[in-house]
């Protein structure tokens, strides 16, 4: 049996107690969370090893045609990525933004309040609109207590 096969029956188990009753839920998650974790710090270990490896895998790739076993390799080169937070310009633009963002957030919260009058912009007498609001999942957290 591979490993990803065993990770994903010992996911499927853990549930299959907890719906048993052979564990509480609690120690269900612990044992769940516990698989994920390792998961991801695998995961990091393989995307580093990526990173030191890159160039090795470029001349390869290069030295196989870009063909290898049945896979087509195509090297996708990084993008340039910008850094503004040491200009002042942008940290205004930022601060201005986020002050924005508070004020549709508070005309949010008193409308959920039912606070009439709160869509009315105190200094301009704009109606304002109302946010679109998306809410994510909740997740659980733990912490290993001392």
């Amino acid at each position: 049996m591979d490993i990803y096969k065993k990770l994903e029956d010992d996911i499927v188990n853990v549930g299959n107690k907890i719906a048993m009753g052979d564990i509480t839920s609690l120690d269900g998650y612990l044992e769940i969370k516990k698989i994920e974790d390792e998961c991801k710090r695998i995961s990091e270990l393989a995307k580093d090893s990526i990173k030191e490896n890159f160039d090795s895998f470029v001349n390869d790739i290069d030295n196989y045609g870009g063909e290898y076993k049945g896979y087509k390799f195509t090297v996708v080169n990084g993008s340039k990525k910008f850094d503004y937070k040491h200009i002042n310009e942008w940290k205004t633009a930022k601060e201005n933004l986020t002050s924005i963002e508070n004020k549709y957030k508070t005309l949010f919260d008193a409308k959920q309040k039912g606070l009439s009058g709160a869509e009315v912009d105190i200094d301009t007498g704009e109606i304002l609109e109302l946010p679109k609001v998306n809410y994510s999942s909740g997740h659980i957290r733990i912490k290993k207590q001392k």
